[in-house]
């Protein structure tokens, strides 16, 4: 497994002006009006898709004359639950460790047919349906601005992406001839490598107690994957001819992108 190299200048960049700060003795704000330094984090996010592929939704041949149509979706719409916990280093700069499970809303689907024959009398119909879903790692740091009204602070928060996404493709081959037809099933899912980006949050947090706060954010984030791996199942002799003959085997040239626009809330617990 190879880890972008660029990587670890993310996690420098990130890190290393919170260490800088640290000392700092001019507190921004009263995010950290408690007298604990360590936090937890839990959130919720919903997310639409910044850059959305081109899926063929339906595509046909009837003799010599094919016919297609495409449409745009992203595997990037969907919501995330996460939790993280973070340290104060003063009361503007924190560090975090982040972690959160994605679920894709936006399932794909696509009909292809192939027809032959007097009369049309033989071909089959693949019909599937793809979605989305990764759990992602984000190492951050966070930054109070000055606070707009008592109890009230904006932040930013720049953090790296360590994405391990998967899609899954589920559908039926339908068989027609002379005969009758024949239905068979099957599975995919695409996997492998780790996804690298970069999300940069802003938002505010509202101080309810010395304890507990609420924050609301603006997301974006970039993160694309290359998966390496499919894995298929339900495999059938009758179908042989429309799947590898390894259950997992190379995607070469395979790009999925994952960036997106979402709106975070969520709840800050001071330990």
């Amino acid at each position: 497994m190879k880890i972008n190299k660029h990587f670890s200048f993310i996690l420098f960049f990130m890190i290393m002006p919170g260490c800088l700060f640290a000392q700092s003795t001019q507190p921004v704000g009263k995010m950290a009006a408690s007298s604990s330094r360590i936090y937890l984090i839990f959130d919720f996010a919903h997310n639409t898709g910044s850059q959305p592929e081109q899926i063929v939704s339906s595509e046909s041949l009837e003799w010599d004359v094919q016919k297609s149509s495409v449409e745009f979706r992203s595997f990037a719409d969907g919501y995330t639950l996460g939790a993280g916990i973070g340290i104060w280093l003063n009361k503007t700069y924190a560090i975090e460790l982040y972690g959160e499970q994605f679920w894709g809303t936006n399932t794909i689907g696509s009909k292809n047919s192939i027809n032959f024959g007097d009369a049309r009398q033989h071909g089959s119909t693949t019909e599937n349906s793809m979605s989305s879903s990764a759990f992602v790692l984000s190492p951050a740091l966070a930054i109070n601005l000055p606070e707009i009204m008592s109890g009230i602070t904006p932040y930013i928060r720049l953090g790296a992406l360590l994405g391990f996404p998967s899609i899954t493709n589920k559908g039926k081959v339908i068989y027609s001839g002379q005969s009758g037809n024949e239905i068979v099933p099957f599975e995919s899912e695409e996997s492998g490598r780790i996804a690298l980006g970069y999300r940069v949050d802003a938002g505010v947090r509202v101080l309810l107690s010395n304890t507990f706060s609420l924050t609301g954010a603006l997301a974006l984030s970039s993160l694309n994957w290359k998966p390496d791996k499919l894995t298929q199942s339900n495999r059938d002799q009758t179908y042989r001819d429309l799947v590898s003959d390894d259950d997992a085997h190379s995607l070469p040239g395979v790009l999925h992108n994952f960036s997106s626009i979402g709106f975070r809330i969520g709840l800050v617990i001071s330990m």
